[in-house]
C-alpha cells in the first residue's frame, strides 16, 4: 500500500470525515517524514472548514485508530469544560455569601 499516494490520502480523508471534523495531510517537513499531518476543521459558523495543526501521526496509522483518537480526544475535552464550569459555579458558590452581602455603608435603624 502507497501511503503517501494522493487516492490513499484522499480515502483516509473520505472515511476519516464520515466520523470527525479532522483530515490529514502528507508531512511535508524533512524532520517527519514518514508522518501525516493531522488538522482539525474547524466548525465555527464564522470560518466554517479552516483547517487547524494539531498533530503528527506515523503514516501506517489504520483509519480506525484515528476515529478512536478523536472521539478519545474529543470527549476529554468535553470533561475539562465540564471540570472548568463546575469549579467556577463552586467558587462563585462559595463566596454568594461575599457577593451578594450588604457591604455595611447603610444606617441602622
Amino acid at each position: 500500500m502507497n501511503y503517501k499516494s494522493a487516492e490513499y490520502i484522499k480515502q483516509y480523508n473520505e472515511e476519516l470525515g464520515r466520523d470527525t471534523h479532522w483530515e490529514i495531510r502528507l508531512c511535508s517537513d524533512e524532520e517527519r517524514e514518514g508522518f501525516f499531518e493531522i488538522y482539525h476543521l474547524n466548525t465555527h459558523p464564522s470560518d466554517p472548514g479552516k483547517a487547524v495543526l494539531i498533530g503528527y501521526l506515523p503514516i501506517a496509522t489504520p483509519i480506525e485508530t484515528l476515529i478512536g483518537m478523536e472521539s478519545l480526544c474529543h470527549n476529554y475535552y468535553n470533561f475539562g469544560q465540564m471540570v472548568g464550569i463546575k469549579s467556577h459555579v463552586n467558587f462563585l458558590m462559595g463566596h454568594q455569601d461575599t457577593l451578594f452581602a450588604d457591604n455595611g455603608d447603610e444606617t441602622k435603624a
